[in-house]
Protein backbone atom coordinates (compact mmCIF):
# COMPACT_ATOMS: atom_id res chain seq x y z
CA UNK A 1 0.00 0.00 0.00
CA UNK A 2 1.39 3.32 -1.12
CA UNK A 3 2.35 6.18 1.61
CA UNK A 4 3.98 9.44 1.95
CA UNK A 5 7.25 9.81 4.44
CA UNK A 6 8.13 12.78 4.83
CA UNK A 7 12.09 13.42 3.71
CA UNK A 8 14.25 15.15 6.44
CA UNK A 9 13.26 18.63 5.27
CA UNK A 10 10.02 18.27 5.17
CA UNK A 11 10.26 16.82 8.66
CA UNK A 12 12.50 19.98 10.41
CA UNK A 13 9.75 21.99 8.94
CA UNK A 14 7.19 20.06 10.55
CA UNK A 15 9.40 20.66 13.92
CA UNK A 16 9.73 23.87 13.55
CA UNK A 17 6.08 24.87 13.09
CA UNK A 18 4.72 27.32 15.76
CA UNK A 19 4.05 25.75 18.84
CA UNK A 20 1.43 28.29 19.97
CA UNK A 21 -1.28 27.14 18.02
CA UNK A 22 -2.74 23.76 16.38
CA UNK A 23 -1.68 21.66 13.75
CA UNK A 24 -4.28 20.33 11.51
CA UNK A 25 -2.78 17.03 10.03
CA UNK A 26 -5.31 15.32 7.22
CA UNK A 27 -4.73 11.47 6.77
CA UNK A 28 -6.03 10.07 3.07
CA UNK A 29 -6.62 6.71 3.26
CA UNK A 30 -7.89 3.84 1.92
CA UNK A 31 -9.48 1.31 3.81
CA UNK A 32 -9.02 -2.71 3.07
CA UNK A 33 -12.84 -4.84 2.39
CA UNK A 34 -11.64 -7.12 5.25
CA UNK A 35 -9.00 -6.59 7.89
CA UNK A 36 -6.36 -8.04 8.25
CA UNK A 37 -4.59 -8.71 11.97
CA UNK A 38 -1.35 -10.70 12.00
CA UNK A 39 -1.33 -13.77 14.21
CA UNK A 40 -1.58 -13.59 17.79
CA UNK A 41 -3.57 -10.55 17.33
CA UNK A 42 -6.71 -10.68 18.77
CA UNK A 43 -8.87 -9.94 15.04
CA UNK A 44 -6.85 -12.43 13.36
CA UNK A 45 -9.17 -15.02 11.71
CA UNK A 46 -12.27 -13.04 12.01
CA UNK A 47 -14.36 -11.05 9.47
CA UNK A 48 -13.99 -7.69 10.33
CA UNK A 49 -14.31 -5.02 7.81
CA UNK A 50 -11.60 -2.63 6.89
CA UNK A 51 -14.04 -0.11 8.12
CA UNK A 52 -15.08 -1.92 11.13
CA UNK A 53 -11.36 -2.10 12.04
CA UNK A 54 -10.42 1.65 11.52
CA UNK A 55 -13.45 3.12 13.95
CA UNK A 56 -12.29 0.20 16.34
CA UNK A 57 -8.63 1.82 16.27
CA UNK A 58 -9.80 4.79 16.06
CA UNK A 59 -11.31 4.37 19.75
CA UNK A 60 -8.44 2.31 20.89
CA UNK A 61 -6.47 5.92 19.73
CA UNK A 62 -8.91 8.44 21.35
CA UNK A 63 -7.17 8.05 25.12
CA UNK A 64 -3.80 8.47 23.77
CA UNK A 65 -4.73 11.99 21.34
CA UNK A 66 -6.47 13.03 24.58
CA UNK A 67 -3.36 12.67 26.84
CA UNK A 68 -1.52 14.72 23.90
CA UNK A 69 -3.99 17.53 23.69
CA UNK A 70 -5.14 16.38 20.08
CA UNK A 71 -8.57 15.50 19.08
CA UNK A 72 -10.01 14.52 15.94
CA UNK A 73 -12.29 17.34 14.13
CA UNK A 74 -13.15 15.37 11.53
CA UNK A 75 -13.83 12.01 9.56
CA UNK A 76 -15.88 11.05 6.63
CA UNK A 77 -16.06 9.73 3.22
CA UNK A 78 -14.53 12.54 0.60
CA UNK A 79 -16.60 12.50 -2.98
CA UNK A 80 -13.69 13.03 -5.33
CA UNK A 81 -10.33 12.99 -5.11
CA UNK A 82 -7.80 16.04 -6.94
CA UNK A 83 -4.18 16.07 -7.16
CA UNK A 84 -2.53 18.29 -4.74
CA UNK A 85 -1.40 20.52 -7.55
CA UNK A 86 -5.10 21.05 -7.81
CA UNK A 87 -5.83 21.99 -3.92
CA UNK A 88 -2.55 24.09 -3.98
CA UNK A 89 -4.22 26.24 -6.73
CA UNK A 90 -8.24 26.29 -5.24
CA UNK A 91 -6.81 27.48 -1.82
CA UNK A 92 -4.67 30.38 -3.85
CA UNK A 93 -7.35 31.28 -5.33
CA UNK A 94 -9.62 31.24 -2.07
CA UNK A 95 -7.35 32.96 0.07
CA UNK A 96 -7.14 35.83 -2.17
CA UNK A 97 -11.29 35.62 -1.95
CA UNK A 98 -10.94 35.11 1.44
CA UNK A 99 -8.65 38.38 1.82
CA UNK A 100 -10.52 40.50 -0.49
CA UNK A 101 -13.80 40.13 1.47
CA UNK A 102 -11.99 40.93 4.51
CA UNK A 103 -10.65 44.33 2.92
CA UNK A 104 -14.06 45.07 1.19
CA UNK A 105 -15.64 44.83 4.61
CA UNK A 106 -13.39 46.65 6.53
CA UNK A 107 -13.82 49.29 4.14
CA UNK A 108 -17.42 49.38 4.31
CA UNK A 109 -17.29 49.57 7.90
CA UNK A 110 -14.96 52.42 7.13
CA UNK A 111 -12.19 51.23 8.78
CA UNK A 112 -9.62 51.27 5.97
CA UNK A 113 -9.62 51.49 2.29
CA UNK A 114 -9.86 48.32 0.21
CA UNK A 115 -5.94 47.73 -1.09
CA UNK A 116 -7.09 46.14 -4.04
CA UNK A 117 -9.88 46.60 -6.25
Amino acid sequence: MPHIDPDREAWELFKGLPRDRPIHMLNLITLKTRAEYPEGHPGHGKDISGADAYRAYGRGIAPVFERLGARQVWAGRPQVMVTLDVIADVYKKLRKLQDQQVENRLAAAGTRQPLRR
